[in-house]
């Protein structure tokens, strides 16, 4: 496939959207366009995307825009969202404004129901979801990106029922440039969603209340207990919507936990720096999901959505009237 007949804009370089942009150009796809905020992008337009210490790769600087209204006319083949969830709201009026029929809409991010949010402002047939099974850390001031591990594949699919041939090109794009994917179905997309943010609602919300990183979260037993516990209420809620992950899926998932490394995950880092979480999208989803049973237990995934959701309130990043019903109604189904 040559370089110049994909072109694809990036909006969201942090520290999944760096990665991704970091491995297409190092395979020689440069034809790409990155939107951010200014700081971001004037440390890109002077640095390059900093894969470590050890690796630079230099961006067009032509290919760097802080307004969705520099990409109008552009021929973009795909557009990836890799901004937090979060950032949504900010976002989905700008590519409403630049979305053409023809282009894909590829969410790149944390939680449950994203693509649902894009698809209001998105004509749903060109919106697709991945599950994105790598991660890393970004040093915010000096633009590093260190990538801490891949689990691959990572998975693709559409958000409503079609062909997902389009997206198998997509795919094996990202896998020829060291980044392994796979296509699948609408709803085997669905069922992987929900199993990627079953393991970020396990350490995501624990680590950022208790100040510990990943590994130490998975090395001591009672902070361990917790996370096999959150493991347990999303895999009960997903059997209840007809997810099913194998026999041997809770052993599964705490050896992946096992890997995340002796490093912070990304809700702590927002709320050092007071910004809002993606804890609606995560622990919070799961809970809301939960009370639409009887007899299925989500209460710890509700102890730590309500934890950080205070602390948000004390940071001033979240009003009181924005917690949701779910937390605050004693019986099911009130809201």
């Amino acid at each position: 496939m040559n370089p110049s007949d994909t072109p694809i804009a990036v909006v969201g370089a942090g520290t999944v959207g760096s990665i991704l942009i970091g491995h297409l150009l190092k395979a020689g796809y440069d034809d790409i366009y990155i939107l951010d905020v200014p700081k971001r992008i004037e440390q890109i337009r002077e640095k390059g995307i900093l894969l470590g210490k050890d690796e630079s790769i230099a961006v067009n600087p032509g290919g760097l825009v802080t307004d969705f209204r520099e990409l109008e006319g552009k021929p973009i083949r795909t557009i990836i969202v890799s901004t937090k969830a979060t950032d949504l709201p900010k976002v989905c009026p700008g590519l409403q404004k630049i979305h053409r029929p023809g282009t894909w809409v590829v969410s790149f991010q944390n939680g449950i129901g994203t693509e649902n949010y894009i698809g209001k402002y998105v004509d749903p047939m060109w919106v697709a979801r991945a599950t994105v099974n790598y991660a890393g850390v970004r040093n915010e001031d000096s633009g590093d990106i260190a990538m801490s591990w891949f689990h691959p594949p990572n998975f693709i699919g559409p958000w409503q029922v079609q062909d997902i041939a389009p997206l198998e090109r997509f795919a094996a794009l990202l896998t020829e440039v060291g980044l392994e994917s796979r296509a699948v179905a609408r709803d085997e997309m669905k069922r992987m969603v929900f199993f990627k943010a079953i393991l970020n609602a396990a350490l995501n919300a624990l680590c950022a209340t208790t100040g510990l990183t990943m590994s130490q979260a998975m090395e001591m037993k009672h902070t361990r207990l917790f996370a096999r516990q959150l493991l347990q209420e999303g895999l009960t809620v997903g059997v209840q919507m007809g997810y099913h992950y194998g026999e041997d899926v809770l052993e599964t998932c705490i050896g992946y936990l096992n890997k995340g490394g002796n490093h912070f995950p990304s809700m702590w880092n927002d709320l050092q720096r007071n910004r809002r979480t993606e804890i609606d999208f995560i622990n919070g989803k799961i809970v809301k999901l939960g009370m639409m049973f009887r007899h299925v237990s989500v209460d710890l995934n509700m102890f730590f959505t309500t934890m950080v959701m205070t602390r948000e309130i004390l940071s001033g990043v979240r009003t009181i009237e924005e917690v949701p019903d779910y937390l605050g109604c004693p019986i099911r189904h009130c809201y």
